[in-house]
């Protein structure tokens, strides 16, 4: 056999092995394009028209959802999503929103009359007076240029249940709220519930108007970690944070102060 014979063969499987790979190495390509294709996208953004908008629709300018818990539904665990809100609209909250390790941005989709966020009350099995609203389990959540409503008590002769608060709970995960440019309004049930057995807690709030027509706090605390930063804050006279806020546990020295809530104003 000559040389030239063997160079020839070898040639020929080098070619071979070639077309091999490259053959496989197509393959491989397209069903990692395939993949990434069909893969969810963790970054969402959705409009919400709660008057025109359909949950069925593709949630863009032109076909609207209709409610905020679609949209957050539509995100994927790990992913975030801004929802645009059209401005001057009423947007009920009749069924509870799991935030569940998501980054939820609330906004207006326009300049105008900012959106109002309700949360609607009920009467628990036990007849106590509840409401749905925004459940955090490890999230974090951005509202910024909205009215933020407090729901009203179903019926102001029963007492308050445990599923309360537009903002609850966030069981065994840290819970992150950002209120930016909002309005606050306190009916007769608190914005914010932290319930037992809870991590920590943190809230931020800056350039924010509070009205109390209701005897609603911003926060009640079952005595849970939780942390509150404020600034340019307007309240209505003689109202300071401190009287908004339900459940702080203080020191009992000479000065007490707060054990279980960190802020930057005194409390």
């Amino acid at each position: 056999m000559g040389m030239s014979e063997d160079i020839a063969r070898l040639t020929t499987a080098a070619q071979d092995l070639v077309n091999t790979f490259t053959g496989k190495a197509a393959a491989i390509d397209a069903s990692v394009a395939a993949a990434l294709q069909a893969a969810p996208s963790m970054q969402r953004t959705y409009v919400v028209d709660s008057v025109a908008g359909d949950d069925a629709a593709a949630g863009t300018v032109a076909a609207p959802l209709r409610t905020i818990k679609k949209a957050v539904d539509l995100t994927p665990s790990g992913g975030s999503v801004e929802i645009l809100l059209k401005p001057a609209q009423v947007f009920l909250i009749d069924a509870d929103i799991n935030v569940v390790n998501k980054i939820v941005r609330i906004d207006r989709q326009a300049v105008g009359t900012k959106p109002i966020i309700r949360p609607k009350g009920y009467l628990d099995t036990g007849g106590l007076n509840a409401n749905y609203g925004f459940y955090g389990f490890g999230g974090t959540i951005l509202f910024l240029n909205c009215t933020l409503e407090s729901a009203s008590k179903t019926d102001a002769a029963k007492a308050n249940g445990f599923l309360l608060g537009l903002l609850r709970r966030c069981d065994l995960a840290t819970l992150t709220v950002a209120v930016f440019g909002c309005d606050v309004v306190l009916q007769g049930l608190p914005l914010a519930h932290i319930a037992a057995a809870c991590q920590r807690t943190d809230m931020w709030m800056y350039i924010v108007s509070i009205t109390t027509p209701g005897a609603g706090m911003l926060v009640v605390s079952e005595t849970n970690p939780f942390t509150l930063y404020a600034a340019n804050m307007t309240l209505p006279g003689g109202t300071t944070i401190a009287s908004l806020i339900t459940g702080m546990v203080k020191d009992t020295n000479a000065v007490p102060v707060p054990r279980n809530v960190e802020s930057n104003l005194v409390l």
